[in-house]
Parts: structure tokens; sequence; C-alpha cells
């Protein structure tokens, strides 16, 4: 598994329908980039050296822009 550094996170993107001959179907959600956290960073450290974590954790659902 792929740890991520300081506030970088890992996504797992919805997987792309395919007919019976294989071609993708495009749906409105995988349009809308929808992916589920999978690894999070520890998070950043501010001007005095705090840790500030990541909002985010593993398992919540997140919209990104594609190509990202």
């Amino acid at each position: 598994m792929v740890k991520p550094l300081r506030d970088y996170v890992v996504l797992l993107g919805q997987p792309e329908e395919r007919n019976v001959g294989g071609l993708i179907i495009k749906s409105k959600e995988n349009d809308n980039g929808v992916a589920t956290v999978v690894a999070v960073g520890e998070g950043t450290k501010d001007e005095k050296g705090n840790l500030v974590p990541v909002d985010v954790k593993v398992g919540d659902k997140v919209l990104f822009k594609k190509y990202s």
C-alpha cells in the first residue's frame, strides 16, 4: 500500500462500466469525480511547527477535479 506524505491523500476512483463488447459506458457519477479516500498523510506543520492534520479520513467520499 502507498503511504502518502504530508497532506496528500490516495483516492480510489469508481471503475468504468463496460458492456459485453468491451465498450466503456459513461455514467454521470464518474463525470462528477467522486472517489473514496484509501490513505491519508500525517498532515503539515504550521508556521509555529504545530502539526495540522488532514481534514479527511480513510473511507470518506470526496469530490475531485478530473485529471488531478
